[in-house]
């Protein structure tokens, strides 16, 4: 870990935390590098059942996968139910349609629900640093699918070629290449390159099935095969390319092992990102920069995302921080007004919210008539689980000090909050306010 230490604080300060239930600060600011070494020991020791993905690629992925058989049930499970059921919803075909069924289901939502908030901890996190400059951010993991319902399809079809329309229907919108590209340009948004370093844990994968993806997987699928239980390992469709494409948007690049990071850390001497800043006024047009060299040996990448303002992906990340810190409320004060709410069924609500906020902070930036873009994202949590969050941007016009915005929102039990933030897009200026939620 020396090396690895040393590089890292010649970088700048080194930040290190791990994503699993919250994001747990083991280091933050660190310049020293025997400290930092110190750190990433203390990480490297810890389980690698610690981590969310890994929990659900071992307690739902290889129960799935290894043991398909379970999603069957017995001839006396699937008998004739009492009372004089229908036939034919409780024939040994149909009970394992169901069966099956439920066990995929319960598989894909368990994993994209641990994916979306390991991911979006960790984009949280990394949008909510107070840091200026060039920035790496680097992500240490096992991989995980990146679509896994290429999985799911082929073991429903595999016990019912019915079953696979149904639930590719169902499951589309489960794609992980999708959510994970989306925090992926986020993150480029924020100034981070982001460099993913792969890892092998040791009896835990084989190493081909880590890092070849889809056809080493697919090999150990057909009924019979005498190598069915001994390659278990080979459980991941594409563990590299939902990494890929967290990478891609920043410029960044997937590290391989640790042979990759040695690679890695000899090639950054020699690393130059070139940045701009364009001083006129947006114009709506596209404009091409070109970065050439004529030296052969110099490799040039570029990111793929370019940004004006701050994007929904903070907005949305500064509503969840203020929902858990109501102080952290930004520097333009922002008022809720919640009209009477009326009751949709016994555990749902709606009403009507009056937003103002007083824009006198960036009174000096209103041109001469007064317009300004101003995005309200407005998010309703109901209990411990993620909040609802929506955007809506509109124009203010002659509103120096201030405007007025009122949408519609819905809530359901008792201990729900509502959140609102406003941004002035031109100035990056923001604030917010949260309040309870009553029937």
């Amino acid at each position: 870990m020396k090396n690895q230490a040393d590089w890292l604080t010649s970088l700048g300060p080194v930040d290190i935390v791990i994503a699993e239930s919250g994001i747990e600060p083991v280091l933050v600011g660190a310049t020293d590098p025997e400290v930092v070494r110190n750190a990433l020991d203390e990480v490297a020791s810890l389980p690698s059942h610690g981590h969310a993905i890994e929990r659900i690629r071992k307690d739902y992925l290889r129960y799935i996968r290894v043991y398909p058989d379970r999603g069957q049930v017995t001839q006396a499970d699937a008998s004739e139910p009492s009372g004089g059921g229908s036939s034919t919803s409780s024939t040994p075909d149909n009970r394992l349609r169901v069966r099956t069924m439920t066990v995929a289901r319960t598989a894909v939502f368990e994993e994209d629900a641990l994916l979306t908030s390991t991911m979006e901890r960790m984009n949280d996190w990394a949008l909510g640093l107070q840091t200026s400059g060039p920035r790496l951010l680097f992500l240490v993991g096992t991989g995980f699918d990146e679509d896994p319902i290429d999985f799911y399809l082929r073991f429903l079809e595999q016990k019912d070629p019915s079953l696979g329309t149904a639930a590719r229907a169902e499951f589309i919108r489960y794609n992980q290449a999708a959510r994970v590209g989306s925090v992926g340009r986020e993150l480029a948004a924020a100034g981070w390159m982001v460099v993913p370093l792969a890892t092998r844990i040791a009896g835990q994968q084989r190493s081909s099935a880590e890092f070849s993806g889809g056809e080493t997987f697919q090999s150990f699928m057909g009924v019979g095969d005498s190598n069915y239980l001994r390659d278990v390992d080979f459980m991941l469709l594409d563990p590299l390319g939902s990494q890929q494409h967290l990478a891609e948007p920043s410029g960044g690049k997937v590290v391989i092992g640790g042979a990759g990071l040695k690679k890695l850390i000899s090639e950054s001497a020699g690393w130059y990102r070139l940045t701009y800043q364009v001083a006129r006024a947006p114009d709506g047009v596209l404009h091409e920069i070109a970065v050439t060299s004529d030296r052969s040996e110099i490799s040039i990448g570029s990111t793929g995302v370019v940004v004006s303002g701050t994007s929904e992906g903070r907005a949305a990340m500064r509503l969840r921080k203020l929902l858990d810190d109501p102080t952290a409320a930004g520097e333009l004060p922002v008022q809720v007004v919640l009209g009477s709410p009326d009751a949709i069924d016994a555990d749902l609500f709606q009403s009507s919210l009056i937003a103002s906020v007083d824009l006198a902070p960036i009174a000096p930036l209103f041109t001469a008539d007064g317009a300004r873009a101003l995005r309200f994202s407005i998010g309703v949590r109901s209990g411990p689980g993620v909040p609802f969050v929506s955007h809506s941007v509109v124009t203010a016009k002659g509103a120096a000090e201030g405007f007025q915005f009122e949408a519609p929102i819905q809530w359901s039990g008792d201990d729900a909050e509502l959140a609102v933030v406003v941004e002035d897009l031109g100035s990056g200026a923001w604030g917010g306010t949260v309040s309870r939620l009553t029937h």
